[in-house]
């Protein structure tokens, strides 16, 4: 019996040591750092695998893309981070400075997308090509028309635009009462090939001068040259349709109309070819609604206002405002041949007019407008302040340039105009 009780004695005694060890080794945390620690990512991203993105992810402009015929897709946009990411990488440092540290359970989430390069455009007002002019180009070239710095700024662009105001044709008949009408010899349009213009508007008051004959002689120029154009077609769904540009992930869709024109005739819905007109704004509107549906930006641009008038009609305003109402990005203008005023309405530039750009041999005040696009989709609208003498603009000096930002502000509505030309809202609501 003893004997008996002395072995459950041991074997008691053995059950209390195991359990002791068992306690020991199970408790929570014991055997978390033993053996070799899990690889951390490094900034070249090595060691564990990248965090998959969960949840609904949207496009980074928050619109589809579409193939021009109305099909919109998902394509060519840059996918935003996910939820939490932020705050995720608050958390950490040395995440965000690209560094690893041991040890640190955060040091697994995803590197951010890298932002696009982000893009430009070059806007400029009404060109014609006079005697001087002429002049100029056939004994100096490109360079008798332009200065170096306005040929660089184009050139940088990746979509440069202006209003071609006349026809490239050798044929058609001058209207009849008109007191000017105008055209360019066709072989001319290898000035613009070389001024390296990728889009021309042709919705203006002399694209029609010498009759449909020489408007569709335009057209066939223009696509002989490479450039293309819009405001007007062979027929009304061509008149209308927006020249679409892919640039650096986002689309942009630019459009044009005329409110000036000589007789109705010129209207695409009176004859054909003609030009898309915008007298009544709701087709226009119609349009814009369209095109911000698929493309990421829209811009206008509109031949309108009364010649020689700094300031914009009261239906330029409430015209513009309806543009950006049904998703105008930008709005621009030209046919006053001077420079109008800049307003913003939601947020939004309306550039009333560019004023001459390579029309006419003397100009005291014109502009190139700027529109940067950068890698995040922010837009801002910058102006450079250009003259002309004896037949060919210049971009402004800095005395000069700073006289031109003063002018525009005096002009303008609410606006305020840096020393680099970046063009923003007045924030103290001055006008």
């Amino acid at each position: 019996m003893k004997r008996i009780k002395f072995v459950y004695g041991i074997a008691g005694g053995l059950l209390l040591v195991a359990g002791v060890l068992l306690l020991a080794l199970f408790r929570p945390g014991a055997l978390l750092h033993q053996g070799p620690k899990p690889p951390v990512e490094t900034a070249a991203g090595e060691g564990q695998p990248e965090i998959p993105l969960s949840g609904n992810q949207k496009n980074e402009a928050g619109n589809e893309v579409g193939d021009g015929a109305g099909n919109g897709t998902a394509a060519n946009k840059a996918p935003q981070k996910p939820d939490g990411e932020s705050a995720a990488t608050d958390r950490n440092p040395n995440h965000l400075a690209g560094n690893s540290s041991e040890g640190n359970e955060d040091t697994d989430l995803p590197e951010k997308e890298p932002m696009g390069k982000g893009f430009t455009m070059v806007f400029f007002g009404d060109t014609y090509y006079n005697r001087q002019r002429l002049w100029q180009y056939e004994n100096n070239g490109i360079n008798g028309l332009l200065d170096d710095s306005l040929l660089r700024l184009i050139a940088e662009a990746d979509v440069s635009v202006l209003n071609h105001e006349c026809a490239f044709s050798d044929g058609g008949v001058a209207m009849a009462d008109k007191e000017y009408t105008y055209r360019m010899t066709p072989s001319l349009a290898q000035s613009y090939v070389e001024m390296g213009i990728d889009l021309v508007t042709l919705a203006n008051n002399h694209a029609l001068d010498f009759g449909t004959e020489a408007l569709s002689d335009t057209f066939s120029t223009l696509d002989q040259y490479g450039i293309s154009y819009i405001g007007a077609g062979e027929d009304y769904e061509r008149a209308k349709q927006a020249a679409v540009y892919e640039l650096d992930g986002k689309t942009v869709a630019v459009l044009a109309a005329s409110r000036v024109i000589p007789v109705v005739e010129w209207n695409i819905l009176n004859r054909q070819p003609g030009m898309f007109c915008t007298y009544d704004s709701t087709a226009l509107e119609e349009e814009i609604r369209a095109c911000k549906e698929l493309y990421d930006y829209v811009i206008v641009y509109v031949h309108w206002g009364v010649m020689e008038m700094e300031r914009p009609e009261d239906y330029q305003r409430s015209m513009a405002y309806r543009y950006i109402d049904a998703g105008a990005d930008v709005v621009m203008g030209t046919h006053p041949h001077v420079v109008q005023s800049i307003e913003f309405y939601q947020g939004k530039p309306i550039y009333y007019s560019l004023g001459n750009f390579l029309y006419g041999t003397t100009i005291k005040r014109t502009m190139l407008l700027r529109l940067e696009v950068d890698g995040g989709g922010v837009l801002q609208s910058r102006i450079y302040p250009c003259y002309a003498q004896d037949g060919k603009t210049c971009q402004m000096g800095q005395e000069e340039g700073e006289d031109f930002y003063r002018y525009m502000e005096s002009i303008s509505y609410s606006v305020q105009i840096d020393d680099k030309g970046y063009v923003k809202e007045s924030e103290d609501g001055r006008s």
